[in-house]
């Protein structure tokens, strides 16, 4: 389909939170050929049918008339079903992004037990399951585990900025 990328590579360059919509313009990208295919039959009607009509019935340029009306009816019926798949999709795009934002917080906060459960562990005496062997010394070992507690973090700072952008 051409209007993701065309959506990606206008809008998502002008206004960059604007890209987190591709998917819903991907969704919807088959609602709006209806509309348009809708409006092309509707308006080529009035003219190549309607106005080409020679005939002398009243009864036949109101069946015309009548099946012009059912043309717009339905170009009104594709509108309705676009703005209403359009609704269900920004509900189901908010509804993932609440679920991502908490299971992040969640994240987060178990990964800020875990750092805290090690430490207080950490200098339990006479506990041989650490990471620390016993030829080093205690601050030695109290740092090896700051340090890739802040290389975790740095990485999970780093993920959830490019996410959330």
């Amino acid at each position: 389909m051409i209007l993701p990328h065309f959506w990606r590579n206008t809008v998502g360059s002008i206004i960059p939170s604007a890209k987190k919509y591709e998917d819903v313009v991907r969704n919807l990208g088959r609602y709006g050929k209806l509309i348009v295919w809708m409006l092309a039959t509707w308006i080529a009607f009035q003219p190549l049918i309607i106005g080409r009509y020679e005939g002398t019935s009243e009864v036949s340029r109101n069946n015309l008339t009548t099946i012009a009306n059912i043309l717009f009816a339905l170009f009104i019926c594709t509108i309705v079903l676009t703005a209403e798949k359009l609704v269900v999709q920004l509900i189901a795009f908010q509804f993932h992004q609440d679920s991502y934002e908490d299971r992040l917080k969640e994240q987060k906060f178990n990964l800020k037990t875990l750092v805290t459960l090690y430490i207080n562990s950490h200098d339990i005496p006479g506990r041989s399951d650490t990471f620390v062997d016993s030829a080093s010394s205690k601050t030695r070992g109290a740092k090896l585990p700051k340090v890739a507690i802040r290389k975790a973090l740095k990485g999970l700072r780093s993920a959830a900025a490019t996410t959330t952008t």
